[in-house]
């Protein structure tokens, strides 16, 4: 059996390969083991993202952002805004971006170039 570390390395290789399809198919096996697990979450929704599989994005964006690990906050909370831009317009994504840009964290400049 292989283990944890083993998934997710090669996961997140094939990902940074510009391989999102081969990343997807070895998260959602850790995703089926520990379906809570934050970085499974997160980077399966970056995958999903990256593959125009936008309602699972969303979900997986938001399961990462309400995780009770706080890891990927606020990550997920960026790309659950892009992705909700991508589906629904900017008009639907507006409260997201407004709320990153107020957070004057890491991608609150680019969030406030999203509202204007």
């Amino acid at each position: 059996a292989r283990s944890y570390l083993s998934y997710m390395d090669e996961a997140l290789g094939a990902y940074v390969n510009g391989k999102p399809r081969m990343a997807l198919d070895d998260l959602y096996f850790l995703l089926g083991q520990y379906p809570d697990d934050v970085n499974a979450q997160f980077y399966a929704g970056l995958a999903c993202y990256d593959l125009g599989l936008l309602p699972r994005a969303q979900r997986l964006f938001r399961e990462a952002n309400t995780n009770t690990m706080d890891t990927f906050d606020e990550e997920a909370a960026w790309y659950l805004a892009l992705t909700t831009e991508r589906m629904d317009g900017p008009a639907a994504a507006k409260p997201a971006f407004e709320a990153i840009a107020k957070q004057d964290g890491f991608y609150a400049e680019q969030a406030a170039k999203h509202l204007k």
